[in-house]
This record gives C-alpha cells, sequence and structure tokens, in this order.
C-alpha cells in the first residue's frame, strides 16, 4: 500500500476519521459531521468498530450523507480508504501510530495524557500536526 500512497491522490479531497476504539472525548461522531461542513473535503471515511458507543448514531449520519461519509468498520475495507485519504484526525493513539506509517498527514487531537505525548512527539517528527486536547480545538482552528 506505501508505494501506492506515495503520490498524492487526486481531489476530491478525502478524510479519515480515526479516535479508536475507545474515543475517550467522544470526538468521532462531532469531528465527521465538522469535516462534510468544511467545502474543500468532499468525502469522510470514519473507522471505528461496531461496539462504539456511537455506532449507530454514525451509521444513520452516513445513511443521510448522500454517499459523503462511510463507516469502515473491516481491516479489510479500511486498507482501500488508507491509500485514498488526504487527512487523518486522530487521538495520538495507536491509530496515529499506523497512520503515520502509511504517510497519511493527520492533526492530531489527543483526550489522553499519554496520548498528547504521542501526538507532540508526531508533531516534533514531521508526522502530524498537534492542534491541542480534543475538548478544546474549535471548528475554527479545525478549519484552518
Amino acid at each position: 500500500q506505501r508505494t501506492i500512497r506515495a503520490t498524492e491522490q487526486p481531489g476530491p479531497f478525502r478524510g479519515l476519521v480515526a479516535f479508536g476504539d475507545d474515543d475517550f472525548a467522544d470526538q468521532t461522531l462531532t469531528r465527521t459531521q465538522q469535516l462534510l461542513d468544511l467545502p474543500k473535503v468532499d468525502k469522510v471515511s470514519v473507522a471505528v468498530r461496531t461496539h462504539h458507543p456511537r455506532y449507530h448514531e454514525l451509521k444513520d449520519l452516513a445513511a443521510d450523507s448522500g454517499g459523503r461519509v462511510d463507516v469502515v468498520t473491516e481491516p479489510k475495507e479500511l486498507m482501500t480508504r488508507l491509500v485514498r485519504a488526504h487527512v487523518a484526525l486522530s487521538g495520538g493513539d495507536g491509530w496515529s501510530l499506523e497512520l503515520c506509517c502509511v504517510g497519511i498527514p493527520q492533526l492530531t487531537l489527543p483526550s489522553r495524557p499519554h496520548h498528547a505525548l504521542t501526538a507532540k512527539r508526531l508533531d516534533d517528527e514531521g508526522a502530524a500536526t498537534f492542534l491541542g486536547a480534543a475538548e478544546d480545538v474549535t471548528f475554527d482552528q479545525l478549519s484552518e
């Protein structure tokens, strides 16, 4: 997959939301809706498991989005989304490290102190942009 990812994918721009299985700050649904409000983002893939607390709400959002949102629960499906994503939102957890290895630019919004350490280190290394604590990042900061 890395060789495919080595060149930037053409538009329309696609986002990936991956805050992990726990999604401690309950960011997945909110941030997916915010990405949809950005005029340059055409599609958003959401990586969650079926036991995510907002799984059904995310599925409803996808059904009502006119094909702009898809909820990905299977690893096989996720691989096809990773190579197409232009940017990802993550929480500084294991997903952030995986996205870093694939080479997807990401904005990190951690919700736990130990995830913030990872997010800051990824920022220092140029693999991600640390925006701040998930609860503190506004829509305007995200869109900027």
